[in-house]
């Protein structure tokens, strides 16, 4: 870590996104309470889609909160609508990862639906490797690490861009791994951060506001 990052990290002053950090709180919970983890094995395509309008139950779909409804919680928003694995085109038609290709759009959101599961049961086993073995979410990694570092923020950041992860880890003096998944990144810079005698101290978005 160079003198000048250990300079503006003493120099930090938490006050100053104090606002963002209680934003992040209160979305955290919208997040948790509308969505639960115990609803997710069966939770229905209307409930998670883009392109759906209402869930059908007077809300938004899982997908349009976590890209437009919950920014304090670090951003997703911009680039390709593929990054939610599988939306409804403005045209009508739906558009699947390229791991679901081919598959009628309920088979696609049972294979898509059980690997978000899978990476819920591997977060809450601390089994971080099996993550990378969940060929669907591959294609969405920045909503895949998003969605665990909501639910499981004692194991996550609140940074989900990988080229941003690949810079901090430098400036905090690691080696970025070479062609490894948001969430491995993540986890990578996380272990930075809890090794930093002063980061370690502080809230995870107080640490993704600085950074």
């Amino acid at each position: 870590m160079t003198t000048d990052l250990r300079t503006a990290i003493s120099e930090f002053d938490p006050s100053t996104v104090a606002t963002q950090v209680a934003a992040a709180a209160d979305q955290h919970k919208l997040v948790v309470e509308t969505f639960p983890l115990a609803d997710w094995p069966t939770l229905p395509v209307e409930r998670y889609a883009l392109g759906l309008g209402s869930d059908g139950h007077g809300g938004v779909p899982y997908c349009r909160l976590m890209e437009f409804g919950t920014r304090a919680l670090g951003s997703i928003s911009g680039g390709s609508a593929g990054k939610h694995m599988l939306y409804r085109h403005n045209s009508g038609a739906w558009k699947l990862a390229p791991a679901l290709l081919g598959l009628p759009v309920e088979q696609a959101w049972e294979r898509l639906r059980g690997q978000f599961v899978a990476a819920f049961d591997a977060a809450e086993r601390a089994a971080f490797a099996e993550l990378d073995e969940l060929e669907v979410l591959l294609s969405g990694q920045a909503l895949v690490t998003k969605t665990l570092a909501t639910y499981f923020p004692q194991h996550f950041l609140p940074i989900y861009s990988s080229s941003h992860l690949r810079a901090f880890i430098s400036e905090l003096g690691g080696t970025p791994e070479k062609n490894v998944p948001a969430w491995r990144a993540n986890r990578q810079l996380r272990g930075l951060v809890a090794q930093d005698p002063e980061l370690s101290r502080w809230d995870s978005h107080e640490v993704m506001r600085f950074l």
